[in-house]
Parts: structure tokens; C-alpha cells; sequence
């Protein structure tokens, strides 16, 4: 089901609170990312977390070069690169990653 939260659209198990997965949507329904249960989503925060400081000032790359980066150190094209399409087991390693990444 389509609905609307805080942060926009997205769409819901109509089972909800038995299935909690959830994908986000543009304003006029088109599904973004891919569907994700809460622990998924968890992750993808983590990871966004840890890959944002290689980037965000003062991160030692720019936004481009850390995409650039991540998708060769995790075998895929940029195209595939984005943290709303991970499991959340991919998201671990982006994690482990970038703290290998940034000395930590």
C-alpha cells in the first residue's frame, strides 16, 4: 500500500504490523530503492553513516571519488553502488570499509 510518512511516500505491507517492510517512493508513487524489513533499514543507515564521512567535509574524497571507490572495492558499476539497494549483510562490509578506509 502507498502511503505517507515524515520523511514522504512509501509503500507498506497492508499486513503491517505482521510484515514491516517498507520501500521508499517518490511524490508521485514511483518505488525508490529496494523493499527493505526494519533490520535492513538499520543497516542502511549504519552504512550511509560510515560511508558519508569519506565525503562530507572534512572528508579526505570528494562525493564522486568515494562512490568511485566503493564500487571497486565491492566489485559492481557505479550504477549498482547505492546503499538503498544493499542487504543488510552488504552494508556491514560498507561499514568495515570505511572505517578500514579512514584509519579506523
Amino acid at each position: 500500500m502507498l502511503r505517507n510518512g515524515r520523511f514522504g511516500p512509501y509503500y507498506a505491507c497492508s499486513t503491517w504490523p505482521d510484515c514491516d517492510v517498507t520501500q521508499r517512493a517518490t511524490p508521485d508513487g514511483t518505488p525508490v530503492g529496494a523493499p527493505s524489513d526494519r533490520a535492513t533499514r538499520i543497516a542502511r543507515i549504519q552504512a550511509h553513516k560510515a560511508f558519508d564521512k569519506l565525503w562530507l567535509s572534512p572528508g579526505p574524497l570528494k562525493r564522486k571519488e568515494a562512490y568511485i571507490w566503493l564500487s571497486t572495492e565491492l566489485g559492481m558499476t557505479l550504477d549498482e553502488c547505492h546503499i538503498g539497494l544493499f542487504d543488510a549483510q552488504l552494508c556491514a562490509k560498507v561499514v568495515q570499509l570505511c572505517a578500514t578506509k579512514l584509519g579506523g
